[in-house]
């Protein structure tokens, strides 16, 4: 993925993660309109597990990589049961 599209993804679930956290305290919408089926079907969350998991636990903590799964609401059920 390109640098830019990178940072275009940031944004995006930046500001939905914003939403997503304000209707927690004032409900508008239901939760599931948060969740984004092709990220629950085409991401390999198996592979993004491991790849987090990887990541946090290296001693110099410099690379703070991007990664979906701190956006758990965008999942649906089933691709998280498969974790």
């Amino acid at each position: 993925m390109s640098l830019d599209k990178l940072n275009k993804w940031k944004i995006l679930l930046g500001v939905m993660d914003l939403l997503y956290k304000s209707n927690k305290n004032n409900k508008r919408v239901e939760n599931i309109e948060f969740v984004n089926e092709t990220c629950s079907t085409e991401i390999n969350l198996q592979k993004a597990t491991k790849e987090w998991y990887e990541n946090k636990k290296r001693k110099d903590k410099k690379s703070n990589i991007f990664t979906a799964l701190d956006y758990p609401w965008l999942f649906n059920l089933i691709s998280k049961v498969d974790i």
